[in-house]
């Protein structure tokens, strides 16, 4: 975990009241985690943190640094997309109905780094643009010949999507609400929006709190459950087409880290029992044993993926 005021200094901190999700202003202190306060709205449930960085400074801050710390991870984005991205590319084809008109359907990768999801996504079918504030890994991502630029969503004239994904971006962002609502202005109607983020609310979270690897309290400023997202997306007038816990590689900055390595043989072991389920189905008792083990004792959904219609 990073020392705080090591990225995101102390003096361009500003208050987060009232809550971003219900304007609510009673809260209850949920932890402290490296001299950073998070609270709870009494309301709503929304666990996010007492003090958040000016827009000003934090889009600096992404432009400029944020990848510096990450260079071998920028350089797996580029060589290796994740199956996963690809898994994901050809489920939403399946789900889009674009226009006849239309020779491709048109796919928006919101904080795209180096731009590993736009060079998936691209490669089943897609007209594939991803967008960061990264000097440096859009720029990486160009010489690859990726659709990849610089900015923010609320920034620039992206034109209109039929998908829009954000992955491990919107715990990052300073009013989520405001989030979606742009990201459903550049939607089509009936645009699928696919988002995913640390589960606040899972066994792991749960039982470590404050020294949970993926809380990041220096750049996550929301923290989410399954019913704060879903709270947010309804709020927003998206419809929820579905909500998973899942395991996953998990945000750039607990990369690499220790725990993280850790981590990574706990998931190992949680997927092969969970793929391991369909050779003992036959067994009495053995699919909740399995399933005991997998979801509740070790923690399995770490992240939560949600994919929303706009309405």
């Amino acid at each position: 975990m990073e020392e705080s005021g090591k990225y995101i200094s102390k003096d361009n901190l500003v208050p987060a009241q009232p809550c971003n999700l219900c304007d609510c202003s009673d809260f209850a202190i949920e932890l402290s985690s490296d001299s950073f306060q998070f609270v709870k709205c009494e309301n709503c449930g929304l666990v996010f943190r007492s003090q958040i960085p000016s827009q000003e400074h934090l889009n600096g801050f992404y432009k400029m640094d944020y990848y510096e710390k990450a260079q071998s991870y920028l350089s797996s984005q580029l060589i290796y997309p994740s199956d996963e991205y690809y898994l994901f590319g050809k489920k939403l084809m399946n789900l889009v109905k674009p226009s006849p008109k239309v020779e491709k359907p048109k796919i928006l990768d919101i904080g795209c780094g180096a731009g590993s999801a736009v060079k998936a996504f691209r490669e089943v079918g897609w007209d594939a643009l991803g967008i960061d504030l990264s000097i440096k890994s859009v720029d990486a991502g160009k010489k690859l010949g990726l659709n990849i630029c610089c900015g923010s969503i609320h920034s620039q004239d992206l034109g209109i999507y039929d998908v829009i994904t954000a992955f491990h971006l919107f715990e990052h962002v300073t009013s989520p609400k405001d989030f979606l609502l742009e990201c459903r202005n550049k939607l089509a109607m009936n645009g699928l929006l696919l988002i995913e983020v640390p589960n606040f609310g899972c066994r792991r979270a749960i039982k470590m709190r404050e020294k949970w690897p993926y809380l990041y309290p220096n750049l996550h400023f929301y923290q989410f459950t399954e019913s704060t997202l879903k709270k947010y997306l309804l709020n927003t007038h998206f419809k929820i087409i579905g909500i998973k816990g899942v395991n996953g590689r998990g945000p750039l900055e607990v990369a690499g880290t220790q725990d993280e390595v850790h981590h990574n043989a706990i998931n190992i072991l949680k997927n092969f029992l969970f793929l391991s389920r369909n050779l003992v189905w036959w067994l009495p008792g053995a699919k909740e044993v399995i399933k005991n083990i997998v979801w509740h004792k070790m923690g399995y959904g770490e992240f939560l993926q949600v994919l929303a219609c706009k309405q």
